[in-house]
């Protein structure tokens, strides 16, 4: 397990980005494949947000919900989760 960015003062209080397995991300991109590609934000976070014993805190769809009523909070760590996995537009799920 690799914490390696700590977020206080979330809504969520204090979470971690990691870094994901390679296992995690392909499932991540087979996700968002198979749902849709607006599934690709709650996807990645359910896998690199955790909270510090390396868990995750939501799931996809507690993402998803989430992400509705918090946007301003998703959004800067799912574009953080992207630039900590040294994810880039060209690895985005459609291209899978």
């Amino acid at each position: 397990m690799n914490l390696t960015e700590r977020k206080t003062n979330t809504p969520l209080g204090t979470v971690f980005l990691k870094k994901i397995k390679l296992s995690e991300r392909q499932r991540v991109f087979m996700t968002s494949n198979q749902k849709g590609e607006e599934y690709y934000v709650p996807a990645l976070l359910s896998v690199a947000v955790t909270d510090g014993d390396g868990i995750p805190v939501m799931t996809m769809d507690e993402w998803d919900d989430f992400g509705a009523e918090h946007p301003s909070e998703v959004l800067p760590m799912f574009y953080e989760a992207l630039s900590l996995n040294k994810i880039s537009a060209e690895d985005s799920p459609e291209k899978e």
